[in-house]
């Protein structure tokens, strides 16, 4: 059994698509989701990003949706192992079916989407669906989430660095705005290789940021360390 152990709670993530990586806790730690009411988690997989939400969050309503069956047993049986399982609920669903008889009703989405657009398949199937857009593309992850977020909702989402140009366009084209951009250096002598975006159905002034994950002796900065001090086990 794979299991990755946090401050609070563990994560199984044997039959998941995706393992437990630096960008869904990169994206957890960043996402101010601390007023949030009721948040979606959209391509879940084991439900790290959820249990973050529901750690950071002590009121929140927290659902997740992965259309990959072993992602959801993963993220089904982590919840209920966990302290908010109360608060926490799995969907194998689609993101398309999950929001059809929706209406605005979520002021907080989260997703650590497919992103690899157009690129080479592995031959794993689970795992293509993880990483390719083939089954959730950048304009369906934004039609459905301005349909399910409230006036004043926000969605969070964390990418590679080249998919900026593609992803902004679809952001206007679904009548949403880009309100803040982190951009994610592994290191102060490597260029920034993802991006964690804030996205909403309100204008407000654009905020550019960036967050360094460690130094030059590769070890912690003092920024990340802040950051992530609440779930990591050091």
């Amino acid at each position: 059994m794979a299991v990755f152990r946090f401050r609070q709670f563990d994560v199984e993530h044997d039959r998941s698509s995706m393992k437990v990586g630096t960008d869904a806790i990169v994206l957890g730690c960043l996402t101010p989701v601390e007023d949030a009411k009721h948040v979606l988690d959209i391509g879940t997989g084991c439900g790290i990003l959820s249990m973050m939400a529901a750690q950071r969050n002590s009121g929140a309503q927290i659902e997740a949706i992965d259309i990959d069956k072993g992602s959801i047993e993963d993220a089904q049986y982590n919840f209920e192992h966990s302290k908010w399982k109360v608060r926490l609920n799995a969907y194998h669903q689609s993101l398309e079916d999950f929001a059809k008889d929706r209406e605005s009703s979520f002021d907080f989405i989260i997703s650590n989407p497919p992103f690899f657009v157009n690129s080479l398949q592995a031959q794993d199937k689970s795992r293509n669906q993880a990483r390719h857009d083939v089954t959730l593309s950048f304009d369906e992850l934004l039609r459905n989430s301005a349909k399910i977020l409230t006036s004043d909702g926000m969605l969070c989402v964390i990418l590679p660095i080249e998919s900026f140009g593609i992803f902004s366009k679809a952001i206007v084209n679904n009548g949403l705005f880009l309100n803040r951009k982190t951009d994610i250096f592994s290191c102060p002598h490597h260029a920034a290789k993802r991006m964690v975006l804030e996205i909403g159905k309100q204008h407000k002034a654009f905020e550019q940021q960036q967050l360094t994950l460690f130094n030059h002796q590769n070890n912690i900065t003092a920024e990340w360390l802040e950051l992530c001090r609440e779930f990591y086990l050091f």
